[in-house]
């Protein structure tokens, strides 16, 4: 009997743990690496970041197979986002995505998966944001475009508890990117690093690539996230 009373309490115990001491600490590890291989890249190409980025948007694969689908938009920026749905779809989907399996890989960390294991992406370029919807094998199932210049009432913010709670509970950190559009409110649930498409061949040193590409194309969206309206 006492095991019954028990097993519970051990359960909960470990679960403590876990999330708040052994996630932080490998998570916190995992970002001093990051860091260490983004400094390493920043010597490495200082005064030809305009080249390499733009050497990067026609070549690397982790970048490619988005800049083949921007209709010959110079891409500025690009972060993993969550699917777009309405409230009443988005409160029966978690934030976990195919994000989730990259971040395992990166962290050492195991995400349990939600039904949805498709990836999704906000570009941007110096004309238009742009939202994308892959297939777990790689094609582009829907790509939204805006006009920057149409984009009226710009702002962002912190995932609320209110859209935490709809989602299922916040296992990522997520920002809002909302503005409205030819009459309709959109919003947009993205994270601070872009992670390359599941379908796409893994590099031998894919921390490095990880890096590298964050630094050229994810830390100019979040600077662009940056510059306009916060809401709290």
């Amino acid at each position: 009997m006492w095991i019954i009373v028990l097993l519970p309490i051990l359960c909960v115990a470990g679960f403590f743990v876990y999330t708040k001491i052994i996630v932080p600490q490998m998570t916190e590890k995992s970002e001093a690496k990051q860091k260490t291989f983004t400094d390493s890249f920043i010597s490495e190409i200082r005064g030809r970041e305009t080249e390499v980025k733009s050497q990067y948007a026609t070549t690397n694969g982790l970048i490619l197979f988005i800049a083949k689908q921007m209709n010959g938009d110079t891409i500025e920026g690009v972060v993993s986002c969550m699917e777009k749905r309405d409230l009443k779809d988005f409160a029966r989907q978690a934030l976990t995505n195919a994000a989730g399996n990259v971040i395992g890989k990166l962290t050492g960390i195991g995400f349990e998966q939600t039904d949805n294991e498709e990836s999704y992406y906000l570009a941007l370029s110096p004309d238009r944001l742009h939202y994308f919807h892959f297939s777990e094998n790689g094609q582009c199932k829907e790509h939204l475009t805006f006009e920057r210049n149409r984009m009226e009432n710009l702002a962002s913010g912190k995932i609320t508890a209110t859209e935490a709670a709809a989602a299922g509970g916040s296992m990522f950190e997520a920002a809002r990117l909302g503005f409205m559009y030819d009459g309709t409110e959109h919003k947009f649930f993205y994270y601070d690093k872009f992670y390359g498409h599941p379908s796409v061949k893994e590099a031998a040193d894919a921390d490095k690539e990880f890096a590298a590409v964050n630094y050229l194309f994810a830390e100019p969206f979040l600077k662009f996230a940056a510059t306009v309206r916060r809401e709290s």
